[in-house]
């Protein structure tokens, strides 16, 4: 059976993503870090993590502050603040709404002068905790490649694989269009995927603290201990060999090996298996003999990552195809995925209304127009409407 990565922030996440540009180098110089630094790659996270299919398109809003904003002056990291099995600084009077998402928790924390931090919980229907560090690495290449996968986001510079208290993370700059910038962090602990999102919001010249205490806050996280119960991973499965051509070289033999491990574990297009495969060293000979001959039945890899986005975030059909497309899945192969998910498109519809206003406020033509925008066909988003009294 295949494992599925629910990893996203869903649409909540992206209320209002603004003005957060590179952490370190708006950090004041005495501030001390533990946070190391390497480039993920040469080429960009959509060429190199486009193959899995879990993570969903940001949706584009625009937030209306209305609460007078203070002037801006220093904070201390004075109160504790827990999320999942995590524990984290934050200055006095921060307001913390906490709500459940399709696939987890999303944590709103605003702070006295209206700056944001986003923190998801979300978690994994798999042992994450025992990937290599090159498939966790994977994983959280492709959960970041989410806040940059469509025309709503322009990426401001490659991530980077950074280290917090010796866990693998992926940092990420990315400007959210007709909003700003943001500072994201992706890491795994304890079967769950943590994303930070600090936020500072552009349309307030003030509303910088969330963005200029990341580091501080990073800094400060504590991971509560791995309960002693945890159920241990099994150790001696047998893996499905592979059966050689008689005449296949050792390069194609270990393509076609890594190959299914990729599909045993995500859902994959012909084309992103391809990229992946070259991304980890294989020639494009090897890596098409390693996507030709893994089995994969490209229609119900469609199919899986169509269930898999349904799952946790809130699509409209045009959307859902979109997204597939984008993930390199032909059309047919696409619509496949989006006639069978079993999606009713007027409940997501609803749900992405009720998303929608639950962290910020629209007028019901405001919020119709983003229905439409989302993909949704006028009677959908109208129903949408009506699901939340308009």
């Amino acid at each position: 059976m295949k494992k599925y990565l629910l990893a996203t922030f869903g649409v909540g996440v992206l209320l209002a993503l603004s003005a957060c540009g590179n952490g370190e180098e708006n950090s004041p110089a005495s501030e001390s870090s533990n946070i190391t630094e390497t480039t993920v790659g040469e080429t960009t996270v959509a060429e190199t993590t486009a193959a899995t299919t879990t993570l969903t398109k940001p949706v584009t809003t625009t937030v209306k502050v209305t609460t007078k904003q203070p002037d801006k002056h220093e904070y201390s990291l004075e109160e504790t603040q827990n999320v999942g099995d995590l524990s984290f600084k934050l200055p006095k009077n921060c307001k913390v709404k906490t709500q459940d998402i399709n696939s987890g928790k999303m944590n709103t924390i605003v702070f006295p002068d209206l700056s944001i931090i986003q923190v998801a919980d979300i978690p994994v229907p798999y042992d994450i905790d025992d990937l290599s560090d090159s498939e966790l690495t994977l994983v959280l290449n492709t959960y970041a490649e989410s806040f940059i996968s469509n025309e709503a986001w322009k990426k401001i510079s490659d991530p980077k694989e950074i280290d917090i208290d010796e866990h693998i993370t992926i940092k990420q700059d990315a400007e959210l269009l007709k909003q700003g910038e943001s500072t994201l962090y992706h890491f795994a602990y304890n079967g769950h995927i943590y994303s930070f999102a600090f936020i500072k919001v552009s349309s307030l010249d003030n509303a910088t603290a969330s963005y200029d205490l990341q580091n501080k806050i990073i800094n400060s996280l504590e991971f509560k201990e791995v309960k002693a119960d945890k159920k241990e991973v099994e150790t001696d499965k047998e893996e499905t060999p592979v059966v050689p051509d008689s005449n296949e070289t050792l390069g194609q033999k270990n393509a076609l090996k890594t190959a299914k491990s990729y599909i045993d574990y995500s859902a994959f297009s012909y084309l992103s298996l391809i990229k992946q495969l070259e991304y980890e060293g294989y020639s494009n000979e090897e890596a098409v003999y390693g996507a030709d001959n893994c089995g994969a039945d490209w229609n119900a890899e469609a199919l899986e990552s169509a269930e898999s986005y349904i799952s946790y975030s809130d699509f409209s059909y045009q959307g859902l195809l979109e997204q597939l497309e984008y993930e390199q899945f032909t059309n047919e192969q696409a619509v496949y995925g989006a006639d069978n998910c079993g999606a009713d498109w007027f409940q997501e519809a609803a749900d992405c209304a009720e998303s929608y206003i639950s962290y910020s406020s629209f007028s019901s033509k405001e919020l119709l127009d983003q229905l439409l925008y989302e993909g949704f066909t006028q009677d959908q988003a109208e129903y949408g409407l009506q699901s939340v009294g308009y």
